[in-house]
């Protein structure tokens, strides 16, 4: 067994308001939408994840509440909080989002 098998990874529900990057800062930067499928920066380590719910697109410039699934290692899973901050990325340096944790609603292990 690896250190890699020995790891638990978890599925994490969260609420997050967000705050979406204007295009001005970032030139490819779009509306953050139920669906969607970017990374989450979170201490700093990406995780994938899918926003699960949003009541309305939330626009470049915009701010607005979702519901976010990620999934994080044991670890990082230790250190959530709410109150913390998590980005939205699409690939490395295309930041769609800054946004605070508002509930941790569910960890659930990944099996």
């Amino acid at each position: 067994m690896t250190i890699i098998d020995a790891m638990k990874t978890f599925i994490v529900t969260a609420q997050l308001e967000c705050f979406v990057s204007s295009v001005d800062e970032y030139k490819s930067t779009h509306a953050v939408k139920k669906g969607l499928r970017p990374n989450f920066l979170y201490k700093n380590h990406y995780h994938t994840g899918v926003i699960s719910k949003c009541n309305a697109d939330i626009a470049p410039g915009e701010s607005g509440m979702l519901q976010a699934k990620f999934i994080l290692d044991e670890e990082s899973v230790a250190l959530l909080v709410v109150g913390d901050k998590i980005g939205i990325y699409e690939g490395p340096e295309n930041k769609l989002a800054e946004c605070n944790i508002l509930e941790v609603c569910e960890v659930e292990p990944l099996s």
